[in-house]
């Protein structure tokens, strides 16, 4: 029974933060603005004026979402070597 809400608490976490990472790829969350990095910078005389930002909401929602993988920070399949095997 313990394992059955320890399973829902999870599941209920993972698609709060699922939701979270979508809202900031679709730039749905207020209060994140990137930064400027270039403005209005000419690549040679007859270019167009271009203007560069660090986006950095896009790197935050990737690394949560690698925290949703359930085996990226476990190692349940590990064998015990005794020294003798070692």
């Amino acid at each position: 029974m313990a394992l059955y809400y320890r399973y829902k608490k999870s599941l209920i976490l993972e698609l709060i933060l699922f939701v979270f990472c979508i809202g900031l790829f679709l730039h749905f969350i207020p209060g994140i603005n990137n930064i400027k990095v270039l403005d209005k910078v000419y690549a040679s005389e007859n270019s167009a004026p271009f203007t560069l930002y660090f986006n950095f909401d896009k790197p935050i929602g990737v690394f949560i979402l690698f925290l949703l993988l359930p085996a990226l920070f476990t190692n349940k399949n590990y064998v015990k070597a005794s020294l003798l095997k070692w």
